[in-house]
């Protein structure tokens, strides 16, 4: 069974199977590849994509009678608008903890306690060495002009738990992804954000190298002037 928090089980009539739901462009595959196709050959398609897609039963064999039920359970029927929040929510998670690894690991709960500097990773200390308590009055920085790149403390940007188990199993096991659809589709989000980022960090540096100069004189330390807002 693939440990990426998308194996979901299921109660059904007295039955219990853990299975791999299909995808919205799975079930319109099917569909369209489905819709010329006798009813007996859709009935054996239906029995075989149940069998590849549940990977735990407490059945000996499918249950013909509950045969519409199973697969549409199977099937995610119903699963569109969710399949899209889960995709966001793996793509703008993975942004934070790949660009930002210190705010994915600080609850805003530490933040509002301490003089901490999320951007900076660091917590003010008074003349002893002794961490400082924010006063209740104290703002933090997603309260003030500058937006911190977890959002609000209202509502943190943070993984679902299965997103949160999606991208443990990403950075352990991406040398070679197994044959699934599910996975398929959440590291083709995941590489594409790792990419992005890359670029962008190239991009940072290679301005950090060669200064913008619009054909300005370049004088001392102008290799440390702040990013042109044209190239961050």
């Amino acid at each position: 069974m693939i440990a990426d928090g998308y194996t979901e089980y299921r109660e059904l009539h007295g039955f219990h199977f853990a299975y791999r739901p299909l995808l919205a462009h799975q079930r319109a595959a099917i569909k369209a590849e489905w819709e010329p196709w006798p009813d007996s050959l859709v009935e054996r398609a239906i029995f075989r994509i149940i069998a590849e897609q549940v990977v735990h039963a407490d059945w000996e064999q499918i249950p013909d009678e509950h045969l519409t039920d199973i697969w549409r359970v199977v099937t995610g029927t119903g699963n569109d608008q969710q399949e899209k929040r889960d995709a966001e929510n793996l793509a703008k998670g993975a942004r934070l903890h790949l660009e930002y690894p210190h705010l994915a690991r600080t609850t805003c709960q530490q933040c509002r306690h301490w003089f901490y500097n999320p951007l900076e990773q660091r917590v003010a200390r008074d003349h002893a060495g002794t961490p400082l308590k924010r006063p209740p009055s104290g703002m933090v920085l997603c309260q003030t002009p500058i937006p911190c790149p977890k959002g609000h403390f209202t509502a943190p940007l943070e993984f679902s738990p299965k997103n949160k188990q999606a991208f443990r199993h990403w950075l352990t096991c991406r040398a070679g992804p197994p044959d699934d659809e599910i996975v398929r589709r959440n590291w083709t989000i995941l590489n594409a954000v790792e990419e992005e980022l890359r670029n962008k960090r190239d991009r940072t540096r290679r301005h950090r190298e060669h200064p913008t100069t619009h054909g300005r004189p370049v004088g001392r330390g102008a290799g440390r002037t702040a990013l042109h807002p044209l190239y961050v």
